[in-house]
């Protein structure tokens, strides 16, 4: 089975997805920022909060919405087409044969550590085990680690107050400017004293435009790691 083409359909209907998705909530800022019907002033309106304030920050609510529901998404995709890749591996070399020549699998102790690091490394170091280095790969390896965060933060959100989730400490301690991060949080952190009780994780800010990075970085990755696979390799050697 060829799940480097399903993988190529999974990321080009998020790109379609999001796209078609975002148009309404695009419109409905558009149309309040150019005062068009719906959204024209109220006559005689005094109020000292811009009119259709609401309507705008809800329309923004739904895109961030939309955002982390993509990047869940491809979060996803890269780790089932890693996970199909492995899993190819030991089908066609056999657990047996991978255990006798000193690599072991995934859930071997030897690779526990790396795991506890999360999916990705835990993978990562599995693929060095075979002569296989990452960062030997085209794509941002930083911001694909990054997308997985924001997927965890996305789905496991600790703020009630809003729909927008927040990094975790962890993660801005490790990417303090990370590509994800809101501008405007960073900046307000930037101006706050070490230690405030202001001082709080930015929101995630998942874009159309940074979407369209995260999953171009996908594809080179993928691309670029089912063309090192050793079964494929060692036949193409062989012919």
């Amino acid at each position: 089975m060829d799940y480097l083409a399903f993988t190529g359909r999974r990321t080009a209907f998020l790109r379609a997805f999001y796209k078609d998705a975002s148009v309404p909530f695009h419109a409905v800022r558009a149309k309040i920022e150019a005062h068009e019907e719906p959204y024209a002033d109220p006559p005689g309106y005094e109020d000292a909060e811009p009119p259709f304030l609401g309507e705008w920050m809800e329309a923004g609510d739904a895109l961030d919405v939309l955002g982390q529901s993509v990047a869940s998404l491809l979060s996803q995709t890269l780790k089932l087409y890693i996970e199909r890749w492995i899993g190819e591996l030991r089908k066609r070399a056999g657990d047996e044969q991978l255990v006798k020549a000193g690599i072991g699998l995934p859930n071997s102790p030897s690779f526990k550590s790396e795991f506890k690091n999360g999916w990705f490394a835990g993978y990562r170091a599995y693929c060095r085990a075979l002569d296989i280095d990452w960062s030997e790969s085209p794509a941002d390896l930083a911001l694909l680690e990054q997308l997985i965060l924001a997927r965890n933060s996305a789905q496991h959100s600790t703020d009630i107050t809003s729909v927008r989730a927040r990094q975790t400490e962890s993660e801005t301690t490790r990417f303090p400017n990370g590509f994800f991060a809101d501008t405007f949080d960073l900046r307000w952190n930037e101006s706050m004293t070490p230690g405030s009780r202001f001082l709080l994780p930015p929101h995630l800010d998942i874009s159309g435009d940074k979407l369209a990075r995260a999953l171009d970085e996908v594809d080179a990755f993928c691309s670029w790691l089912d063309a090192q696979h050793p079964m494929r390799r060692s036949s193409h050697s062989a012919s």
